[in-house]
């Protein structure tokens, strides 16, 4: 797809269209529609009281590319953790493992991957 039309798309829209591959397998609402509104959601700030494995992690790290990427979040975005390790962990298993599946909708927009608190997407940084 026209990289300037996914500028003005939400995340939702681009995740399907870009076939973003997560961790689990390409991702797919079946079984998680209640996950449509959220990636559609352009609020600037958004509360949720989340479950376990609802997806609410892999919403919130795609609308953070996905806003990156595309100049949604021009001075970047942060993901806050109860420590150290808990970002070490997920920078690894989540970041890392996005990053490998998705080399033309994501990597490489991504810079400066050898940290684990501070990536450098696109012309924003996410600190962790």
């Amino acid at each position: 797809m026209d990289p300037n039309k996914l500028k003005q798309v939400d995340t939702w829209y681009w995740l399907t269209r870009s076939r973003i591959e997560l961790q689990s397998g390409p991702y797919r609402t079946e079984g998680h529609e209640y996950q449509v509104a959220p990636l559609q959601c352009k609020a600037r700030c958004q509360c949720a009281k989340k479950g376990a494995q609802m997806g609410w992690t892999e919403i919130e790290v795609q609308k953070t590319m996905h806003g990156c990427i595309y100049g949604r979040y021009p001075q970047g975005a942060m993901h806050l953790f109860p420590s150290k390790e808990d970002v070490a962990d997920f920078s690894m298993a989540r970041f890392n493992t996005l990053l490998d599946n998705n080399p033309e909708a994501i990597a490489k927009h991504v810079r400066n991957t050898d940290r684990t608190h501070i990536k450098r997407i696109a012309k924003a940084m996410l600190y962790m």
